[in-house]
């Protein structure tokens, strides 16, 4: 038998909300992997603990930094001028940092002694100091060779440890948590009353449309808009806003509609109407496998 499904499609604002939240909570579980299981794993199979003592070495070896109560690097906050005479003089580029005074007016050259007298203020003589650590951090010491090389790896690492955690929170949120709730629908969706209908069955979505769709989702909106610098993913958030169904790309390609999850409403404005043709072929099996 023939019949009609009429759903409310899910509101704008609704549908981008529920996306934010699915983002924060990807971006929690990610934390959590990440400390709990991927960084131990990558800190104890690889030479990661060898190369961040390797720059804390070389960082507190430049006198840029030291260390603080927690044992953590901080950037010197006292006895700023022998520490960056030291610096230059290691990367033979004192007369770069006599520059810097002369032209700063806030030293007088004293020829009895060959250095460099202070004569600005208090406050004026500090930023200067400041300015000139950061300048000399950033400009000499991390683009160093040495440095360089093994800041570089560190942060490849840094980067697998995140990117190994987020892609079982993908599959989490999007993923396994739609196929447990009744309605298809992810944590987002089910706070802000969304589920997922077939536009084939007009019931539920089915577990291989959810996982279809999943997959869609991930290869055009996540994988895709590394690629595109996010192209891709604007282009169905753009989609969502214009078509009449509030369709994604991935909704488009796995026909399925995201809904409101109220009960079936006759009074709904026709404008929000999601109208979906259906053969009944036994409501307890739609949505089921």
């Amino acid at each position: 038998m023939k019949k009609i499904a009429v759903y409310e499609r899910g509101k704008l604002l609704r549908r981008f909300g529920a996306v934010v939240f699915d983002l924060i909570t990807v971006f929690i579980f990610t934390i959590i992997f990440a400390s709990l299981i991927t960084e131990p794993l990558i800190m104890n199979f690889s030479d990661y603990n060898v190369l961040y003592e390797n720059i804390r070495t070389q960082s507190l070896e430049s006198r840029l930094y030291i260390l603080n109560d927690e044992g953590e690097l901080d950037v010197i906050t006292s006895n700023y001028d022998d520490a960056l005479t030291y610096f230059y003089t290691n990367y033979d580029d004192i007369e770069n940092y006599n520059q810097k005074k002369a032209e700063s007016n806030l030293f007088t050259y004293d020829e009895t002694t060959s250095s460099y007298i202070e004569i600005g203020s208090e406050k004026d003589l500090k930023e200067f100091y400041r300015l000139t650590v950061i300048e000399a951090r950033d400009t000499i010491l991390f683009t160093s060779e040495k440095f360089y090389k093994v800041a570089s790896k560190l942060e490849a690492y840094n980067f697998l440890i995140i990117f190994i955690a987020c892609i079982p929170s993908f599959f989490i949120v999007f993923l396994i948590i739609p196929l447990i709730f009744y309605d298809r629908a992810t944590i987002g969706m089910k706070l802000l009353k969304l589920k997922l209908v077939s536009k084939r069955s007009g019931m539920i979505a089915s577990r291989v449309e959810v996982t279809f769709k999943f997959l869609i989702f991930l290869l055009f909106e996540v994988i895709a808009a590394v690629y595109t610098f996010g192209l891709t993913a604007v282009i169905s958030m753009i989609m969502v806003a214009v078509t009449p169904a509030r369709t994604s790309f991935s909704d488009l390609i796995c026909s399925v509609y995201t809904v409101d999850s109220s009960e079936q409403n006759k009074n709904i404005k026709e404008i929000n109407q999601i109208v979906i043709p259906y053969y009944d072929i036994g409501e307890k099996e739609h949505g089921q496998k």
